[in-house]
């Protein structure tokens, strides 16, 4: 897995808004590009939202509405990745809610399936764009 310090993270996340499209109806930057849903192993919906630039620095914000990681709560998972060809990876902040507990950083893999236009992530789970 690709690791990313903190500073390099939210330099990534700072070109990936300011480079993200401007019309809604514009064709994604990246096959990533866009808001995915899934449903976690212990049986919760998540939302992943996925913005940025074609140049691969992507903005990731990751919605789990009953996070294990949080006692079942409900968790916010923001941080930034960089896609390569069909894959993603990144860094994220982990923050239950609500609260606001931080629990700290962890890293995130996707890869896209074109045939499908789905992603799979490091835990096997399949995302459906919404």
């Amino acid at each position: 897995m690709v690791r990313f310090g903190s500073a390099v993270a939210a330099a990534a996340l700072g070109v990936g808004a300011a480079l993200a499209p401007a019309a809604a109806t514009a064709a994604p930057s990246s096959p990533f590009a866009g808001t995915w849903e899934s449903t976690d192993t212990d049986g919760s919906h998540q939302t992943l939202r996925v913005s940025g630039s074609g140049q691969g620095a992507l903005a990731l914000v990751y919605l789990d509405e009953e996070a294990s990681l949080c006692g079942g709560a409900p968790a916010r998972f923001g941080g930034a990745g960089l896609a390569d060809g069909d894959y993603l990876a990144g860094r994220v902040l982990v923050v239950c809610t609500p609260g606001g507990n931080a629990l700290g950083q962890i890293g995130v893999e996707y890869w896209y399936d074109g045939g499908t236009d789905q992603l799979v992530d490091g835990f096997g789970i399949t995302w459906d764009r919404t």
